[in-house]
């Protein structure tokens, strides 16, 4: 619907249910006067508000001047063809506190006069908010992407390295007994050595036979001899040959009152003098008398010494 402003003739095209909810009302963007629109065209002033008789005397000049551009704006209609400018209404106006909605078609900028600003209502159970920031800058706390890990700095992580190394070396050094009798590590560490002035302890020989069965006892036949049973075995990946056994007689007290070691000539003299030595996994009968230099034997220890040690 075409409405004319019948202050300054500017024409505007106005939704019917806009007018139709503001009660015919339209406030002019140009020279921002109210007047009523009729559903056919025509536009009717909506009477001035009353003034108080001091503020009469102070708008005299103002209505001359209203006056004179009114006539001056009839002039350029008459000397204007019957195109004139349009302007769509295209925003609803705020609600206003004494007057229906209006279609304000340009809103002002900044206000001539002061409205005072209702505060809405808090609905029951709210509490109301902390006061923030004084300056009125609240702090910016960017949002992270879903899945966004902070780096860690390369610092960090070479430290966390070089603790994680020194703890192994102090660890190495405390069990270093222990893993030098592995014999790969003793290799490595003897390819090392030399680098750092440094000496290796005497790795003892593998003991490569064990003693599955033994027997010491008091021979009947003959008094006061003894009679040592053993059973050796070969638990080595090679041919070995016999080791020396090593026995310790013990008193009552046990306290050693003799020792002697027995070479495998005397126990196994046939391997000896063949010098075969004994294959993996093979096992070795050993039957010897002894005759102690000394009564009152009570216990008896035994030892294998490894071929040439």
């Amino acid at each position: 619907m075409k409405v004319r402003c019948p202050h300054c003739q500017v024409i505007y095209n106005l939704p019917s249910a806009a007018l139709k909810q503001a009660g015919g009302k339209v406030v002019c963007s140009e020279c921002h006067n109210v007047f009523r629109a009729t559903p056919t065209g025509e536009t009717t002033r909506t009477p001035p508000p009353q003034e108080p008789p001091e503020a009469e005397a102070a708008d005299d000049e103002m209505q001359d001047l209203l006056a004179d551009l009114e006539r001056s704006l009839e002039q350029q209609e008459h000397s204007t063809p019957d195109e004139l400018p349009e302007t769509e209404f295209l925003q609803e106006l705020d609600p206003v506190t004494e007057d229906p909605l209006l279609p304000d078609t340009h809103p002002l900028e900044e206000p001539t006069l002061s409205h005072s600003v209702l505060e809405p209502e808090e609905a029951p159970g709210t509490q109301p908010e902390a006061p923030g920031d004084p300056s009125g800058d609240e702090p910016f706390t960017p949002a992270l992407p879903p899945g966004y890990r902070k780096k860690t700095p390369v610092s960090v992580i070479l430290l966390i390295v070089l603790l994680g190394l020194a703890a192994g070396a102090q660890l190495a050094w405390l069990q270093k007994d222990n893993l030098l009798k592995q014999p790969q590590l003793h290799k490595l560490a003897e390819r090392i050595c030399p680098y750092f002035d440094c000496q290796l302890p005497r790795q003892a020989p593998a003991q490569a036979f064990h003693i599955l069965d033994r027997l010491f006892e008091a021979y009947s036949a003959r008094p006061g001899t003894y009679r040592l049973n053993l059973l050796l075995r070969n638990d080595s990946q090679t041919p070995q040959p016999p080791p020396a056994v090593q026995l310790s007689l013990l008193d009552q007290a046990q306290q050693i009152m003799a020792r002697r070691t027995i070479p495998p000539a005397l126990y196994a003299p046939e391997l000896a003098r063949r010098n075969t030595p004994l294959a993996p996994g093979k096992t070795l009968e050993v039957h010897l008398l002894l005759v102690p230099s000394q009564p009152g034997v009570s216990g008896f220890e035994l030892d294998l010494v490894p071929f040439g040690s």
